[in-house]
Formats: structure tokens, C-alpha cells, sequence
């Protein structure tokens, strides 16, 4: 495995389904690279508030 430092992932049709939450699938992966010391960050066009509320669970 490659030495990654930095996940930048879109929200809306790429880590949220359909219903708008963080998959299960996504968070276990998510959370594991941040276990190996990798950094997470959520890049998207909604407003601060829409986006934290939608991330509040991995947060």
C-alpha cells in the first residue's frame, strides 16, 4: 500500500448514498485511513452548515 497522507473526497453521489448519510462501507474506510495517520477532508459546494450537518456522524 502506497504511503497516502491525504483523502479529498466529494460528498453528494460519491461517500453519501442515496438517502444523504455516510455509507457504512465509506465510514470503515474512511475511519481506517485515519487510523494509518491519513488526513480526511470533505470537499464540497454546499454551505458550512449543510455540510456539517450531513458529516456530523464521522466528525
Amino acid at each position: 500500500m502506497k504511503n497516502y497522507k491525504l483523502i479529498v473526497t466529494d460528498m453528494d453521489g460519491t461517500v453519501l448514498g442515496g438517502d444523504h448519510k455516510l455509507t457504512e462501507e465509506n465510514m470503515r474506510a474512511l475511519k481506517e485511513a485515519e487510523k494509518r495517520g491519513v488526513k480526511v477532508i470533505f470537499a464540497t459546494g454546499r454551505f458550512h452548515d449543510s455540510a456539517k450537518a450531513m458529516m456530523i456522524e464521522f466528525i
